[in-house]
């Protein structure tokens, strides 16, 4: 099973994947993680983007392959980001599944105000990120953390299993 957890800065990506991982007993890769231990200033180029989801792909890639469970928390902004998790599930026969977290404008600047371990991202960001943001257009699960955690995450798995 491969499970991308996407959308904007302060959406609850990290949150929502470190408890589904829990749940389904996955690995969680995460661009702010990688990002972190592999370039020692980053400056959020483009071509540094490219290459934070080249290698948390290529560890998918061994991850899957060995028949582990893989969740992977990053933004996904760009449509082809997305469409190469899935055909990377694919490739190996696992089920794919998309999840969107959203919130409230309110709820995503008060969160990003709060220092946080591995990202950097800030009010600004987020702004920046929301006008480039390609709209999902794959079969997935949109979920709003405004609300209460147990609630989003029994919702997650509710539809996990129906699918």
């Amino acid at each position: 099973m491969l499970i991308v957890v996407c959308g904007l800065p302060g959406t609850g990506k990290s949150t929502i994947a470190r408890y589904l991982s829990k749940k389904l007993d996955a690995i969680i890769l995460s661009t702010d993680r990688i990002r972190k231990l592999i370039i020692r200033k980053p400056v959020y180029s483009e071509k540094e983007k490219e290459f934070v989801y080249e290698v948390m792909f290529l560890i998918a890639d061994f991850l899957l392959k060995n028949n582990f469970k893989c969740i992977l928390d990053g933004v996904f902004h760009k449509r082809k980001l997305r469409e190469r998790a899935e055909s990377l599930a694919y490739k190996y026969g696992k089920k794919f599944i998309l999840i969107e977290c959203t919130a409230e404008e309110s709820v995503i600047k008060q969160r990003l105000s709060k220092a946080r371990k591995f990202s950097e991202a800030d009010f600004e960001v987020y702004k920046k990120l929301k006008k480039i943001f390609e709209p999902i257009q794959q079969e997935h699960i949109k979920v709003n953390t405004s609300r209460a955690l147990d609630e989003i995450i029994e919702e997650i798995i509710n539809q996990l299993k129906k699918s």
